[in-house]
């Protein structure tokens, strides 16, 4: 799944034509309201033996409202079902030590001291393999694969003054929202 961070997306040194461009796509996407939006995402279902795939166009019709269960249905087994979405991986994924979560507040951990670099229109990409099912030795086969990396580079301001709000407010929600669709509470 690969989620823009930032309630607003263009960066200072732009172009005023550029911002009111992405202004624009922020207001009419999750970004302004959110912090975030979901940009695509891809969850495989072996019952049916192919992939569900989420495409940019799909993801920019996204309402606030159906975030949480977009977040869902990533961890879902039956990824095609887009009215009740059984989020079975939901604890193995976005849960416990090695989860998204637990990823996610480490990025924050480093967002909150870092005062260097403000990042604009980048993004988290959040990754997982396998199946929640034991495997011979009975730890599930998923324990620990679910990856998150920072992505997208292309607008950093570098020598700002403060923490980046902007990214870090962001960051906050979407783990926010993560942790509603676990039941757990945010780790901010």
């Amino acid at each position: 799944m690969d989620i823009k961070m930032g309630f607003r997306t263009w960066y200072p040194e732009a172009s005023e034509a550029y911002k009111i461009k992405c202004s624009k796509k922020d207001e009419e996407t999750t970004s302004a309201s959110l912090g975030f939006r979901i940009c695509g995402l891809q969850v495989y279902d072996a019952a049916a033996g192919s992939s569900w795939k989420a495409d940019r166009n799909w993801c920019r019709k996204l309402r606030p409202s159906e975030v949480p269960s977009v977040l869902k249905r990533f961890v879902s087994t039956n990824p095609y079902d887009d009215e009740h979405p059984n989020a079975s991986k939901a604890q193995s994924v976005y849960g416990g030590p090695h989860g998204v979560i637990s990823k996610l507040k480490e990025l924050q951990d480093w967002f909150e001291v870092q005062t260097t670099y403000h990042f604009s229109s980048s993004s988290v990409l959040i990754i997982y393999e396998g199946d929640a099912s034991p495997c011979e030795s009975g730890q599930a086969q998923d324990s620990g694969l679910a990856r998150v990396k920072f992505i997208d580079f292309a607008h950093v301001s570098y020598g700002q003054v403060g923490t980046d709000e902007n990214y870090l407010g962001a960051l906050k929600s979407l783990m926010s929202y993560i942790s509603a669709s676990v039941g757990e509470r945010s780790a901010e």
